[in-house]
């Protein structure tokens, strides 16, 4: 997702939601996000550990895991370094919201969504 993440450890995520508007890519590529979204059927353990720390110390603001199988969201929000250094972060905030549940991304608190709206 850009340089914020570096080349080398792109992730390829499923949905990036990222600031400005369609002009403002016309030439550029996006180099950050205020989301990431994966979209997990196969890929859970994956997700939840190595691709949310990475979120995490390149500063996405919010990530979120459709987890199908489970039929549930899980979000993550306020990446925090970890108190051991090294420069790993964390998120500090992990959410898990079931299908009546309702999300709202923190950038657009007014704009929820029901999260079986999410779901397939």
């Amino acid at each position: 997702m850009g340089s914020d993440i570096g080349t080398d450890n792109d992730p390829g995520p499923d949905l990036a939601v990222v600031p400005g508007g369609m002009r403002d890519y016309a030439t550029a590529t996006p180099t950050r996000a205020i989301l990431i979204v994966e979209i997990a059927h196969t890929t859970l353990a994956i997700d939840t550990t190595t691709k949310a720390e990475l979120y995490a110390t390149a500063g996405v603001p919010e990530y979120w895991v459709l987890d199908l199988e489970h039929r549930q969201l899980i979000v993550f929000r306020d990446p925090q370094p970890l108190p051991q250094g090294l420069g790993a972060t964390a998120y500090k905030t992990h959410l898990t919201l079931g299908p009546t549940d309702h999300v709202s991304l923190l950038a657009a608190p007014n704009a929820g969504v029901l999260v079986g709206n999410l779901l397939p």
